[in-house]
């Protein structure tokens, strides 16, 4: 199943990729392809923790053992490890688009693998951090997340508790139900006029055009 659900997310991922270069729309895509009866929903977004993450190896190895090389797993696995890095390209270009020299500050929410869990085991939230806190114009960078204790992270992201800072950058990466009441409750508390906001999983509405889908 979770082999399935990793392949499933993969084609899906790669299909944003494919949309983003050509200027479509992924969510309006799939609301379209969701009018069809038969139709199996699968968002993009990012793959990680103990399941989804891992079980594809093992079948990958045991099918390897036995003298056949599964081509269809690998290159899922790698589509969706691949993700993380997109999402830092595309929210870097709109900050390049909407900031020239300013020193940016920039706030992530969510750090857990999957809404409503506190579990940050292969949270690919870690990889988009640690890629953004190398570029030269980001001044701030930290993460939101009230589900996931201080004591699960070590000290390898500026987590922070509160928000009360504006941010000239915001990514929605990871929908709790808590993060999203944060969001539409505190909204002005953290973002400015001309904030941007890369909602990695359509969860917001994009009347805001300071929104952006991935």
């Amino acid at each position: 199943e979770n082999t399935q659900r990793d392949i499933n997310i993969a084609f899906i991922n790669e299909l944003a990729i494919n949309f983003s270069k050509l200027g479509i729309n992924t969510n309006e895509v799939l609301k379209a392809a969701s009018t069809k009866w038969n139709f199996v929903k699968f968002q993009p977004g990012l793959v990680g923790g103990h399941c989804i993450a891992v079980d594809p190896y093992y079948l990958f190895y045991k099918s390897k053992k036995v003298g056949y090389i599964n081509k269809l797993i690998p290159l899922a696995r790698k589509i969706n490890d691949h993700m993380s890095s997109f999402v830092v390209k595309k929210f870097t270009y709109l900050l390049k688009r909407n900031f020239s020299k300013k020193k940016l500050k920039i706030l992530i929410m969510g750090l857990a693998y999957k809404e409503d869990s506190s579990d940050v085991r292969n949270s690919p939230v870690f990889d988009i951090y640690n890629q953004l806190k190398n570029k030269t114009n980001i001044k701030m960078l930290h993460i939101y997340d009230p589900l996931v204790k201080n004591k699960e992270i070590e000290n390898k992201v500026k987590k922070i508790n509160k928000l009360n800072t504006k941010y000239d950058g915001v990514i929605l990466a990871v929908p709790h139900r808590k993060i999203m009441r944060d969001y539409h409750k505190l909204n002005k508390k953290f973002t400015h006029e001309r904030t941007k906001i890369l909602d990695i999983k359509y969860m917001l509405k994009m009347k805001d055009n300071r929104i952006c889908p991935l």
